[in-house]
């Protein structure tokens, strides 16, 4: 075995198809058990929506005519209507989309390409067999296996990060055109997933490549060949979506929706616009303020961040022994540069906590770092022995074998039962009435108890070409305008109340034409 391991390791390209491969067998047996998964939360649902949005040849949609009727948390929809997070992870979907129907195969493909991305970064660290040892640990995490497993984003950011930290060690030791290109690209990738870590990630490491390695024109010119295009395809994205080539979807949604500001440490409320659709405000006033509100007393602030790191420590650090291999870095004991390497991941990881709320995919652009840190302490910890006892080997095979058996529970785990309940609802009441055949609209009501976290008013990017439309239901009189304008379809209301949402005809007689 491992005579075996040593000949694949030898070989890079064939150890990037083993470590990608990894993950995507994985997600294509997620596949076969369960078929496509529901999205559950609302950032999934706002990626699909760019997904189909692309997969239709578009950057965004124009404004429909009953726009408040169709509005749904974390989309916008005026000027236009579309995602509002950055396109990144909705170009993958999209991929997936059009390559087999199945949006989710392009975050399987995304999440595999990090992996392997992550080996070919460590490649420019460590021995090459420390590299495929390392792949493969990633490869095979749970947090991949999550993010293959929904439509929420993670893998683009990984994929970015680990290309720009590739790419950035070898420039330090060889200023090519090939690797300007290619740190042009992690760059590229970051600003188009997480767009405010990478900077904070990318900002220090840039600062240390200037001082440290003399640019040459063949490496600048390849980066500045990816990133002005590219700078100019966001610019032009922005522009169509938003009417401001220097205004992130991201941002107009913040300031139409969020009275709150983004961190904690800043103070003051903003004035934002009613959107008419009291769930929609109940959320961003409600749920989301009094979040803020919590944060600014000292007993909240403490129980926020103590909830933050319980959340990366369950998402990133386990198991246990991997606290102690990452904690070697910053004693010094596997070199200054991954020291300070190590405190620019954590310097940028700092700042994150101080958003006001945190996902584990936050942290996703310096998620090769995080790999990088705990393969060195595990190789510098290989050789460590204790009365002549391969001690240090002992602690990272037991280590390798914790991993994976955490990886095979939480795999199982989402083997298991993937369904949410409400979302499975949706499903089923969409696939009914598509068996049915004709056209629907089905306006929502939200009755007491019903979560303001469950999307049920959310519709692709084409709605009046949609046989299923979703719309709040708001008032009897524009209720009827908006029947009048889908003249033809049967009309139902849908009165969302746990534990079972009800369904009742009001025109189903249409759906039987």
């Amino acid at each position: 075995m491992r005579r075996g391991f040593e000949a694949l390791a030898s070989r890079p390209w064939a150890s990037a198809l083993v470590v990608a491969l990894l993950p995507f067998s994985i997600g294509l047996g997620y596949l076969a058990v369960h078929g496509t998964p529901q999205p559950i939360v609302h950032d999934e649902f706002s990626n699909l929506l760019a997904a189909d949005t692309f997969a239709h040849g578009r950057l965004t949609n124009p404004p429909h005519a009953f726009s408040r009727q169709f509005q749904n948390v974390n989309e916008l929809v005026q000027p236009t209507y579309m995602s509002k997070y950055p396109p990144g992870q909705g170009l993958f979907l999209a991929l997936g989309q059009i390559l087999t129907g199945r949006p989710l195969i392009g975050a399987i493909i995304c999440v595999a390409l990090a992996a392997a991305a992550i080996y070919w970064m460590l490649l420019a660290f460590l021995p090459a067999g420390w590299a495929l040892f390392g792949g493969l640990l990633a490869g095979t995490h749970p947090l991949l296996i999550l993010w293959l497993t929904n439509y929420w984003g993670g893998g683009v950011a990984l994929l970015g990060g680990a290309l720009f930290l590739g790419a950035w060690k070898r420039l330090l030791e060889s200023a090519t055109a090939r690797n300007g290109a290619l740190l042009g690209v992690g760059l590229a990738v970051l600003a188009n997933s997480r767009p405010m870590e990478g900077f904070l990630f990318s900002t220090p490491l840039l600062a240390w490549l200037a001082w440290k390695s003399r640019p040459r024109a063949a490496a600048l010119a390849a980066l500045l060949g990816v990133l002005v295009p590219v700078g100019a395809w966001m610019a032009l994205y922005n522009f169509r979506v938003t009417g401001n080539p220097l205004t992130m979807p991201y941002m107009l949604y913040e300031k139409t929706y969020n009275p709150s500001p983004l961190f904690i440490w800043q103070s003051g409320l903003r004035e934002v616009p009613d959107p008419g659709i009291p769930e929609i405000h109940d959320l961003w006033f409600g749920w989301n303020l009094d979040g803020y509100t919590r944060h600014r007393t000292p007993a909240g602030f403490c129980k926020a961040m103590a909830g933050k790191l319980w959340d990366f420590d369950e998402a990133w650090l386990e198991p246990l022994p991997i606290k102690v291999f990452l904690a070697l870095p910053f004693f010094g004991l596997c070199g200054a540069s991954l020291l300070w390497l190590g405190l620019a991941g954590a310097a940028a990881s700092a700042v994150v906590f101080t958003l006001l709320f945190y996902f584990p995919h936050y942290s996703a652009p310096v998620g090769g770092l995080f790999f990088l840190l705990v393969i060195a302490g595990m190789r510098r910890a290989w050789a460590w022995r204790w009365r002549g006892r391969p001690l240090g080997a002992l602690s990272v095979a037991v280590t390798a074998a914790w991993c994976l058996g955490r990886t095979v529970l939480f795999a199982g785990k989402k083997m298991e039962s993937p369904h949410a309940a409400w979302s499975y609802f949706r499903a089923e009441a969409l696939e009914k009435m598509e068996s049915m055949g004709g056209r629907h609209l089905v306006l929502v009501r939200y009755g007491p108890g019903a979560s303001y976290h469950d999307d049920w008013v959310t519709n692709g990017a084409d709605i009046d070409g949609s046989q299923v439309v979703w719309a709040w239901s708001v008032s009897p009189d524009e209720d009827r305008k908006l029947e009048d304008y889908f003249a033809g379809r049967a009309v139902w209301t849908l009165d969302v109340i746990p534990p079972r949402p009800v369904f009742k005809p009001v025109s189903a007689e249409k759906a039987r034409r």
